[in-house]
């Protein structure tokens, strides 16, 4: 009986479109670690991991992925629930992928599931999510099928999940089931250094953090600058240098300079949160002979921008480091 009055609650609260977020959150909490609840005329099961929904769809008709990909949006859409909206599944763990793929296993009688993973137009090497969040290649490539990805006749653009491995598959080729993940809070907006043309990035490899200076050393001003530096401004790293700021006190003359340069504060902990950042520089054994002043901004899972002054002395830069696990 329970069941039934929680579906009914369910249909009472998808006329309150203003409801978006309590409403998320309250089916998040009911449906951990699942539920069934019907959205327009159809039952769906859904089950919940870590702060998302899931829902999957089972494969008594094989689906296409690009089909998988509207039905994620289309289900999960601002007119057809009040939720947060929907998309096929990324994952960003190993923890996450394990979860996926036993619930695949359970539900297609295939074991195949499409998720969100597209390959980036003019690069077939990289690969994004369609639901924008970051991808770790690095994650990726430990999944992957003996003999994947393939790239089979230049049209395999899309990942799908194989018996309990990656598999790239053409968008239109009909294989199986489809993954939905949806957020249990509406996303929030993305400030605007997040967005692309906003900020600037670093990205030499000579600017990795204990990498040993090798010829001249370079300055974050405009007393030799180094490559890439524009002025102060809103910067991301990337590699070959590294996808963070460095943390921790780099050893003097590395970094492509004499004095390097790391973040002393923590990094925010929800996408859209900015913090204010201290960055010391490292010289004859003071961790901070000299500090500047900034901000960060987390803008997804791993993904930071920094705001970056000139370099308080010459010769100093900014060292970039791995993301962190």
């Amino acid at each position: 009986m329970w069941v039934k009055l929680a579906i009914i609650s369910f249909l009472a609260l998808c006329l309150l479109p203003d409801k978006t977020v309590s409403f998320t959150q309250g089916i998040c909490d009911y449906c951990n670690p699942s539920c069934a609840v019907t959205i327009g005329n159809t039952e769906r099961r859904l089950d919940f991991f870590k702060g998302f929904l899931y829902y999957f769809e089972r494969d008594n008709i094989q689906h296409t992925w690009a089909e998988g990909s509207a039905a994620c949006s289309s289900i999960f859409s601002k007119t057809k629930w009040p939720g947060a909206t929907g998309s096929l599944a990324s994952f960003h763990s190993v923890e996450e992928y394990k979860f996926i793929a036993s619930r695949v296993k359970k539900t297609s009688r295939r074991y195949i599931s499409a998720i969100g993973g597209i390959r980036i137009v003019g690069n077939n090497k990289v690969w994004k999510w369609t639901d924008g969040t970051p991808l770790n290649m690095t994650l990726i490539n430990l999944l992957w099928r003996k003999n994947q990805p393939d790239f089979d006749r230049h049209v395999e653009r899309v990942l799908e999940i194989w018996t309990g491995k990656l598999n790239d598959v053409p968008a239109d080729m009909r294989r199986g089931a489809y993954t939905c993940k949806i957020p249990c809070t509406r996303a929030k907006e993305i400030p605007d250094q997040c967005k692309p043309g906003n900020y600037k990035t670093l990205s030499d490899a000579a600017r990795k953090a204990n990498n040993p200076l090798k010829g001249r050393a370079t300055c974050d001003t405009h007393h030799y600058p180094s490559p890439n530096w524009r002025g102060p401004g809103w910067y991301k790293f990337a590699n070959p240098a590294g996808t963070q700021i460095a943390t921790s006190p780099p050893r003097v003359n590395t970094c492509g300079t004499n004095l390097p340069g790391y973040m002393t504060t923590r990094f925010p902990r929800e996408i859209g949160q900015t913090y204010g950042a201290r960055y010391c520089f490292s010289w004859k054994g003071n961790t901070c002979a000299y500090r500047s002043y900034g901000k960060v901004t987390k803008c997804g899972e791993g993904d930071f921008v920094y705001q970056l002054p000139n370099v308080p002395i010459c010769f100093a830069r900014y060292c970039a480091a791995p993301a962190a696990a």
